[in-house]
């Protein structure tokens, strides 16, 4: 039995140490490249805080890195305002299609925001669907898609199931009895939220708030599809791709992406520090569902439904947009066809299959390292094993660009 234990032990530590390699192949040495580029002088890899300099004495790259933090911050908040009231409502009240509105919900995530952005000019540009309803019966425009604003439609669509997921799981593990003993003290509604159950699910909310500000802030492509260049993650894929991997700025704006990410991600941990929660439910079920009074029904169920179809017009408007021969300033395509789906089954089920390979592989790798890590953190007691936990853990901060330039 000894034997076995040390056996166990030896492979853990193998594990371990295979696992560190490939981290810190592909992970800590791309991103130390970019670091270390950033910070020496073009052709001569003497330290330098030149390129830094001239990064902040550049007009552009100094809106760029303040337009990003503006668009993360505001898809932040309007995230927020999506998934507040959608996981407060379904996890407190009883409410008829509650699973049917987390399904709905979470949908935005299966398709990427870049994909999302042409439908969303086909329904909200400014000769889209709604302005153009907007236009002929009203005689107004608004600019949905406009410039940043566009961004952080487009984003806060996207990414606010990360929220919703969380904060809808932070919600149902509420110790009942705090809420209760509220109750029984009057308190209810609005004060309720405010005072008790959103302070106890704050952890699952700025986990989701968190993430979502760093997808936003590290995004390339939809920016750069909707036509807005100033933004830092598109200006450092434009400097390495139409200057070259030897322009010290695009390591630069690369090197302040990941510092921005990383402060984010310890933010949300800084804000939780120090505090206590009171989120393991004793003595089995949960808290009893409330009864929503008819206006309340009325006003909850509006809301969920103009909330879902803002959310899901992406997908409504790619649907559409497959079936169409013709979509050009009209409410809906003028001509439909099925001549798309033939083209496309004929002409690219080679990328069709590139795709499922690739996405198959990538998953099947992540599984296999992600169990493995959780073994090695969780059930053993190797030394050191925080540290594979730390540079796991880190590389959600390290945008692909990022990672991109540094494998380049």
């Amino acid at each position: 039995m000894k034997q076995l234990f040390i056996a166990i032990a030896e492979g853990a530590a193998l594990l371990a140490l295979a696992i560190g390699l490939f981290l810190v192949v592909f992970l800590v040495v791309p991103v130390a490249t970019v670091v270390y580029v950033a910070f020496t002088e073009k052709g001569g890899g003497e330290f330098t805080l030149i390129n830094f300099l001239d990064f902040v004495r550049t007009e552009l790259f100094v809106r760029s890195f303040w337009n990003s933090v503006y668009v993360s911050a505001m898809t932040v908040l309007w995230s927020s305002a999506f998934a507040l009231p959608l996981a407060y409502l379904t996890t407190r009240f009883e409410f008829r299609g509650a699973m049917l509105v987390h399904t709905l919900g979470f949908l935005p995530l299966i398709m990427p925001p870049f994909v999302g952005a042409v439908a969303m000019q086909l329904l909200f540009g400014r000769n889209g669907t709604v302005n153009l309803l907007l236009d002929e019966h009203f005689d107004f425009k608004i600019g949905f898609m406009e410039g940043l604003n566009g961004v952080i439609f487009l984003q806060a669509i996207h990414y606010f199931p990360f929220i919703l997921v969380n904060l809808s799981a932070a919600l149902r593990n509420i110790d009942r009895a705090m809420e209760e003993a509220a109750q029984n003290l009057g308190s209810h509604g609005l004060r309720l939220f405010r005072r008790i159950a959103f302070p106890l699910a704050l952890p699952g909310y700025v986990a989701g708030a968190s993430l979502v500000f760093v997808k936003v802030f590290d995004d390339v492509a939809s920016p750069l599809l909707l036509n807005v260049k100033e933004m830092l993650a598109p200006q450092a894929y434009l400097r390495i791709t139409s200057i070259g991997i030897d322009d010290p700025i695009g390591y630069v704006a690369s090197v302040i992406m990941v510092i921005a990410s990383i402060i984010a991600l310890w933010g949300s941990t800084w804000v939780m520090r120090g505090r206590d929660y009171a989120t393991q439910q004793r003595g089995g079920s949960s808290l009893a569902k409330r009864e929503l009074k008819p206006w309340q029904a009325v006003l909850a169920y509006g809301w969920i439904i103009l909330v879902l179809i803002v959310v899901l017009s992406p997908h409504l408007g790619i649907l559409l947009l497959s079936f169409s021969k013709v979509w050009s300033y009209s409410v809906v395509p003028d001509v439909y066809t099925l001549d798309n789906y033939v083209t496309v089954f004929r002409d690219s089920s080679g990328m069709m299959v590139n795709t499922l390979l690739y996405c198959g592989l990538a998953a099947g790798a992540d599984v296999l390292l992600g169990t493995a890590i959780a073994y090695l953190i969780l059930r053993t007691k190797l030394a050191g094993r925080q540290w594979l936990d730390f540079v796991a853990t880190g590389a959600i901060a390290i945008p692909g660009v990022v990672l991109g330039i540094g494998y380049l």
